[in-house]
């Protein structure tokens, strides 16, 4: 019985170990192993399977709508002109040159770009985009592995792990996270690519420069979607130790000095990010962070990310930084990190997936570990998508050495699996509830981190663009009542109090606001348009032209430009200087061709100046963008001046038609038809414009002359 035990055991292990093998190169007289179980069109359907059930788990998150999530939908997206407008050239253009929110990605905004020119500003269909390029990371994952090591099934669980947890549901369930998505699309196809020009070079096959510069080109695409991706040199050195094993062939320096088109792409990437992240005020200065905090932070949260991905409770997009950590948390999370690391190093031999996979999890998180400190963040669920495969793998290879022999391995193992894939799917559908928007999103990090600074404060300002303004500013208060130094805080709830019409005290806000961070371009821009609005034309001034002065790294959009040069323009004909009010209207229409009114105000200003023929073709532009009731008002006005009454007469008929209560349109035709000696048709507009408004000195006078006129005997 003891021997027949024994050959039980054997016949299944075999068996199992062919399962998990891969034809080599196949050529004739060559050592082969081949994959019996599973032929290469079953491989297909299994990534078929993978991908379908990948979308199956993470489709729920169609039904979200955008976030206010750190506000970035709304400026990679909803509110992106560049972005929602579409795919043209000139917006291309713009992706490749624009640092906009402290990043240099220009496919990232191509694919939102592509998103809108598809599905609008729906947000189901950008959604969708983003589970299809999860599931597909997550099928090129098992593609990738099966073909580095031959191991199907395992290949298999670590997709399948990687996929499906909780952990990956911001990178995919956030709009604004789609850089993630797409720059490991990039890194999976490297990785791809990769391994053909490795397995070429060994059969000296032709196609090996071939497979190593589109390993390269994929690279590069990975860097313009997320600079988190420079470390991929460093995983491809990982990689070529284990399960690669071209240490075998060729010493260490070799190896790098074949990847430094890998690290100059790397080193220059890296560059510009951190120029772009610097200049957007995101780096953290030492004074607020010391490099004992950060590094105290950085040991801590190696080991608490790696306490999410085994125990996914309490998940948030944002993990407010905890300052200096104890002294002996430090030291022993510093303890376990040079303890693993020596483990790994000494069973490099044995088993070298646990050195591969422990040095790709170590090194994958450096760029977002903290020793840079990007904002007041200590860490964050979607900084653990690259990362986590090294884990994964090292769990997955360490498992299955470690059962060789047990009796009921497979039972054991794939009823392990089967559970940590069902809690994992279910934890993840759940997750996808919490991001259907901001303020879901916002309630549940605060419940989880019970975060006044960040969570209590985003979760007021994601009220406000709900339409729940009072209970955005209750929220706004709390924060100010506990640091009413925040300048931020003051902006925000000014900018709301703006809206509910309660001008004192947005405009105490918004001075405050200046007064801690007196270079707020935005503060100076919205304070000079409120105090336009009261008359207060001296203080207005000062601070929109402040505005444009500070504006030196371009944080203001074009639109609000545009905005600011109108208002100095309406300013400048208060001051009674019409040339500098035609020269801001010509700026604002330079930033925003598309500014009706800065267009109408320029054609007034044109045509009190005498220019005719100039004021015409700007009303014409703004009829070529849409049917405006000023612009029709301001041809009737051209022509009438020239004596074409008729003309002047149907413009301004057009001009009431567009907008029925607009009073000086109806006056103006009430002149041209007494012109064209039509009395009656003309007194029905001048009553038509006193019903409207009852104090029209114009409607009246002409009202009363007309009246008189009529009832006055003919000689």
């Amino acid at each position: 019985m003891a021997k027949s035990k024994s050959n039980s055991r054997s016949s299944v292990e075999p068996q199992l170990h062919r399962c998990d093998q891969r034809v080599s190169e196949g050529k004739s007289g060559s050592t082969s192993l081949r994959f019996n179980f599973t032929p290469d069109k079953n491989l297909i359907f299994i990534s078929a399977l993978l991908f379908s059930f990948v979308v199956a788990v993470f489709l729920p998150s169609v039904r979200n709508d955008f976030l206010h999530w750190f506000g970035d939908d709304p400026l990679y997206v909803t509110e992106n002109v560049h972005v929602n407008s579409g795919l043209t050239l000139e917006n291309i253009r713009w992706a490749f040159s624009s640092v906009d929110h402290s990043n240099w990605h220009p496919l990232t905004w191509i694919s939102h770009m592509l998103d809108c020119q598809i599905f609008g500003l729906k947000p189901w269909g950008h959604h969708l985009s983003s589970v299809l390029f999860h599931a597909a990371n997550t099928m090129l994952l098992f593609i990738v592995l099966r073909r580095m090591t031959g191991a199907v099934w395992r290949s298999l669980v670590v997709a399948l792990l990687f996929g499906l947890h909780p952990l990956r549901v911001e990178s995919v369930a956030w709009i604004s996270a789609r850089k993630d998505v797409l720059s490991v699309f990039f890194w999976m196809l490297t990785l791809l690519m990769y391994t053909r020009y490795v397995k070429k070079l060994k059969s000296a096959n032709a196609k090996t420069n071939l497979f190593y510069a589109l390993a390269l080109l994929c690279f590069a695409f990975g860097l313009m979607s997320k600079g988190m991706v420079v470390t991929l040199p460093f995983v491809l050195l990982l990689l070529d130790y284990w399960p690669l094993q071209r240490f075998q062939e060729k010493n260490a320096f070799k190896l790098i000095l074949e990847k430094l088109p890998f690290f100059f792409l790397t080193i220059a990437t890296s560059a510009v990010t951190y120029v772009a992240q610097k200049n957007w005020g995101f780096v953290q200065t030492l004074d607020k962070f010391p490099l004992d905090v950060r590094f105290g932070n950085a040991m801590v949260s190696f080991f608490r990310y790696l306490g999410k991905m085994f125990w996914p409770v309490n998940l948030s997009g944002f993990y407010p930084h905890p300052g200096k950590w104890p002294a002996t948390t430090v030291l022993l999370a510093v303890t376990f990190l040079i303890g693993i690391s020596i483990l790994a190093f000494v069973m490099r031999r044995k088993g070298p997936w646990l050195l591969v996979g422990w040095f790709w999890y170590l090194g994958t998180l450096v760029p977002v570990i903290g020793f840079v400190q990007l904002g007041d963040i200590a860490m964050a669920d979607r900084y653990s998508y690259i990362p986590m495969i090294g884990i994964l793998t090292l769990l997955v290879w360490g498992f299955h050495e470690a059962t060789k022999g047990w009796r009921h391995r497979v039972a054991i193992t794939w009823g392990l699996v089967f559970t940590a894939l069902l809690a994992c799917s279910i934890t993840t559908q759940k997750q996808i509830g919490f991001f259907k928007d901001g303020v879901t999103a916002w309630r549940h990090n605060f419940e989880v981190t019970h975060d006044i600074d960040v969570a209590e404060y985003a979760l007021g300002l994601a009220l406000d663009k709900q339409g729940h303004t009072d209970e955005g500013i209750k929220h706004l208060e709390v924060v100010l009542k506990k640091n009413p130094e925040r300048a931020e805080v003051h902006y925000n709830i000014a900018n709301m109090f703006y809206r509910q019409l309660r001008t004192e005290e947005a405009i105490r806000h918004f001075s405050e606001a200046i007064r801690l961070s007196p270079g707020s371009v935005d503060a100076h821009h919205n304070l000079g348009t409120v105090l336009l609005q009261k008359e207060r034309f001296e203080e207005a001034s000062y601070h929109l032209r402040e505005a444009l002065n500070l504006d030196t790294r371009n944080f203001l959009t074009e639109k609000t430009r545009a905005d600011v040069y109108m208002n100095l323009a309406i300013l400048s004909n208060r001051y009674g200087d019409q040339d500098e009010a035609i020269e801001h209207y010509r700026q604002a229409i330079k930033l925003a061709p598309d500014f009706a009114e800065a267009r109408y105000n320029l054609g007034i200003n044109l045509l009190d100046k005498g220019l005719t023929n100039e004021a015409t073709l700007q009303f014409l532009e703004v009829l070529k963008h849409k049917r405006d009731a000023k612009a029709y008002n301001g041809l009737g006005t051209v022509a009438a001046s020239a004596g074409r009454l008729d003309e002047a007469s149907n413009y301004f008929q057009a001009a009431i038609k567009e907008k029925p209560d607009y009073i000086e349109a109806h006056n103006n035709l009430g002149i041209s038809l007494t012109d064209l000696e039509r009395i009656d048709e003309a007194i029905r507009q001048f009553e038509e414009a006193l019903r409207l408004d009852p104090n029209s000195t114009i409607a009246r006078t002409y009202l009363d002359s007309l009246r008189t006129t009529r009832k006055a005997p003919n000689p």
